[in-house]
């Protein structure tokens, strides 16, 4: 933790990841953007939890607000912003980062 400051020392990674959470992104679609596991997400998202003295997502998106509030801007995690379903039957969906797979014709 910075004493200065009282916020927490945050890696790159960390700081990317923190973001995704305050965008309201789910653990597969960050590790998908960032190029990781999931598990390294949900790693990297309990040492999130510690640093900021949180117990879940919700709070640790709320503690990043207040942070980057009085901080510079975060480092970003290069997702595109999420879209809600409200009055829609489907979801937006994101572009892939690889093109579909093509259906095979005998």
């Amino acid at each position: 933790m910075n004493a200065a400051e009282g916020s927490p020392d945050l890696s790159f990674r960390q700081q990317q990841i923190l973001e995704c959470l305050i965008k309201g992104y789910h653990n597969k679609t960050i590790a998908t953007y960032l190029g990781i596991e999931v598990v390294t997400v949900k790693m990297h998202i309990g040492v999130l939890f510690k640093k900021l003295g949180v117990s879940n997502r919700t709070e640790a998106a709320v503690r990043g607000l207040e942070l980057y509030a009085k901080e510079p801007e975060p480092a970003s995690c290069d997702l595109p912003e999420r879209k809600r379903r409200f009055g829609t039957r489907r979801a937006s969906v994101a572009p892939r980062s690889r093109p579909m797979p093509q259906k095979r014709t005998a």
